[in-house]
């Protein structure tokens, strides 16, 4: 059999794909990102046949796709804020939603001072990158507990050409003495019990160091509370990520800690979730 033109190509993953109950536009977007294309670029090679090697790691993607695994640990990449970010299963797939912390963040922080700036749990990096892109004159510190997940986030930052002060650590002790104006935080925050309510390919693929956390998911939380406290000088502001039932919790563990230091706020997502928190001075 010979090989097909990438038309006939794309229909024959989107229809594997459907078998599969997953989302057939996935189909596009992995042989896009595999050969480095634009749509144009594929409508102009719609009717051409393709060659061995690409028709073969078609089908490799494809099957791995429909075998749960998430289609930017396939290619090796997702995107966050304009940027291509490397992801490995040392970090989760950057998401939506933390884009709209990120613009909160912008929204609510002075542009032109020179801040000094903490992102919790980095990851890839995805936080911070996209701090320091935005606001160049921030001095932005990333931690993490996995040296592996500081590795592929550093890669970033080398891409990026960002500099960014990376320290290895658990929760705020590699910056607990030192000052930082702001400290931002998406942590594993998924209670144990929710396993059976979530995507299969989440589970499977992306690392439960990075997804999980004792106490129904609030036990960060309260530890980087409890550490914040005692630092010598506590942050301007605090931002974090929560799940979309953990705005009260979160809240009160605030506000027991900090009683009226800060001013404490949530936002909604735009699906309309609460999901972002913030303590201001």
């Amino acid at each position: 059999m010979t090989n097909p033109t990438y038309y006939e190509a794309l229909k024959w993953a989107s229809l594997c794909i459907e078998e599969h109950k997953l989302e057939t536009e996935s189909a596009q977007w992995l042989l896009l990102e595999r050969l480095n294309w634009s749509t144009t670029d594929l409508l102009m090679h719609y009717q051409t046949k393709m060659p061995e090697a690409e028709w073969q790691q078609f089908q490799i993607d494809i099957k791995s796709f429909c075998d749960g695994m998430p289609a930017q640990y396939i290619i090796g990449h997702a995107y966050f804020f304009g940027m291509q970010l490397k992801v490995t299963n040392a970090t989760l797939i950057p998401r939506p939603e933390t884009e709209e912390l990120v613009e909160w963040m912008l929204e609510s922080l002075p542009q032109n001072e020179n801040l000094r700036i903490a992102d919790i749990g980095t990851g890839t990096g995805a936080i911070a990158l996209a701090l320091k892109q935005e606001r160049p004159n921030w001095q932005v510190f990333a931690s993490d507990i996995s040296e592996d997940a500081l590795s592929v986030a550093k890669e970033n930052a080398v891409k990026q050409q960002a500099d960014i002060t990376f320290l290895v650590g658990d929760l705020t002790e590699p910056i607990k003495k030192m000052e930082m104006d702001v400290i931002v935080s998406n942590p594993p925050y998924i209670a144990e019990n929710e396993q059976d309510v979530m995507d299969k390919s989440v589970i499977e693929y992306e690392p439960h160091q990075a997804l999980f956390a004792t106490e129904n998911g609030l036990s960060l939380y309260r530890r980087m509370i409890q550490e914040i406290a005692q630092f010598k000088q506590l942050p301007r502001a605090i931002f974090f990520e929560i799940g979309y039932q953990q705005e009260t919790a979160v809240m009160e563990m605030l506000m027991d800690t900090f009683k009226s230091t800060y001013l404490i706020e949530g936002k909604k997502d735009s699906f309309g979730n609460q999901r972002m928190i913030q303590a201001k001075l």
